[in-house]
């Protein structure tokens, strides 16, 4: 996992995430228009894909809309219920809302409402989590994406403009008024096409930055959708630098040693960052070596303890809260030496696809961490009964006596002038 290489890029990114961040926390990164069905509304195969670029944000009474072919007159909102659920979304969170409960065939699609993976998939009829809109009869017209045109905007609680994306060859009149951040794409879409955000490798590529055009610049559209995933190799490490925590890099030394058969040895580190403890989301991965070499843990994939690790290392911890930041190792053996990594991650295994489905699903590892460096033999449990010397002409002679001995190899004798500089 080697993000150092294009950290640099992310740092204009940076600034334009802290400066947005009081107008825009989530954006529109891709929907799919389905229009041939028999007997069916095509809206049933349709759905929206939602990424959370700040942290900890409230989406309760946020609305979602669309408008028609001609993009002239929108159609109408549905709302985010003011439920818990929606009240701490954590960074990199991926939303893919289904626009109705069931496909064309009328079967109910699979829903995934845990957010610990960071990935949420739901329908947009489910009152539990929605409310509002046209659904059924003669009005079946909310988030039905018309061909020509259409745009899709989320708006805060407030009625704010939040974020829009849209398609349409010559965009317009409800286009035009919407401020940034806003991007459409200059075509309209064919059965089964998706607009998707591209390269995405920045909030820029989203409409930041003054960047609201219209045009293909910034989107693509294709038969090939990634639903739930990111939309290219750039996008993906954009997601992925946004799901992982934020956390400090370090090397330290253990707090404390305890010599033993086994022994122990305890060290902290400065916490991640981490706005809201509660929800038990960001979490630290520890590993253990007896030389400085370590693998690097891989996005997307959870691990368990002693899972070997490359070079020799191992899972030895995983602490499942960001506000406990020690750990005691109780299986360390006298006469090694022992150095350890702490790497904060987010999220847990994937829980519709399991492990090492994607490198921007499931667990995000940041790619600091802190390394604890006891590059010191353990001390044995030596116990000294006696320690004495005699002078013998140009020699001493020393003598001492132990009541145990416990994989002990020798002794080593240092000597000193005035007892403090040996």
């Amino acid at each position: 996992m080697q993000y150092k290489k294009y950290l640099i890029g992310f740092a204009v990114f940076g600034l334009l995430l802290i400066n947005g961040k009081s107008f825009a926390q989530i954006v529109v990164s891709e929907y799919m228009n389905y229009t041939t069905a028999i007997g069916v509304n095509a809206q049933y195969n349709e759905w929206t894909e939602l990424f959370v670029v700040g942290d900890n944000v409230d989406l309760r009474n946020y609305s979602i809309r669309d408008n028609n072919n001609a993009q002239t007159s929108w159609q109408p909102h549905v709302n985010f219920n003011n439920i818990p659920f929606w009240q701490h979304i954590r960074a990199g969170t991926i939303i893919v809302l289904r626009h109705r409960c069931t496909n064309v065939s009328g079967t109910p699609y699979v829903l995934d409402t845990d957010p610990s993976d960071g990935y949420l998939e739901l329908c947009l009829e489910d009152t539990l989590y929605f409310n509002g809109g046209a659904f059924g009869g003669g009005l079946d017209n909310t988030m039905n994406i018309a061909s020509g045109g259409d745009i899709i905007q989320l708006r805060n609680a407030s009625g704010n403009h939040v974020h829009a994306l849209s398609h349409k060859s010559s965009p317009g009149s409800s286009w035009g008024p919407i401020s940034c951040p806003k991007i459409n794409h200059a075509s309209g879409l064919l059965n089964g096409q998706t607009v998707s955000i591209t390269p995405g490798s920045t909030l820029t590529d989203y409409g930041f930055g003054g960047s609201c055009i219209s045009g293909i610049a910034f989107t693509n559209v294709s038969a090939t959708n990634t639903f739930g995933l990111a939309n290219s190799a750039t996008n993906k490490n954009f997601w992925r630098f946004i799901r992982e925590p934020s956390f400090t890099a370090a090397s330290i030394f253990p707090t404390t040693v305890l010599a033993g058969a086994p022994g122990s040895i305890t060290f902290g580190w400065t916490p991640a960052v981490d706005p809201y403890p509660a929800d038990g989301v960001i979490k630290y991965l520890i590993l253990r070596n007896t030389f400085n070499f370590f693998g690097s843990p891989v996005d997307g994939t959870s691990y368990m303890l002693g899972q070997p690790m490359g070079f020799g290392s191992s899972v030895i911890g995983i602490v499942n809260s960001s506000t406990i930041n020690t750990f005691t190792d109780n299986t360390v053996m006298n006469g090694l030496r022992y150095y350890y990594r702490v790497f904060a991650f987010k999220y847990g295994m994937d829980n519709i696809n399991g492990n090492t489905y994607a490198n921007e699903r499931g667990s995000a590892y940041g790619t600091p961490s802190v390394l604890v460096n006891w590059p010191f033999t353990t001390p044995l449990p030596i116990e000294l009964i006696s320690f004495t010397g005699e002078y013998l002409e140009d020699r001493v002679l020393l003598n001492w006596s132990t009541a145990t001995e416990i994989n002990n190899d020798y002794f080593t004798i240092e000597r000193s002038r005035d007892g403090l500089n040996f």
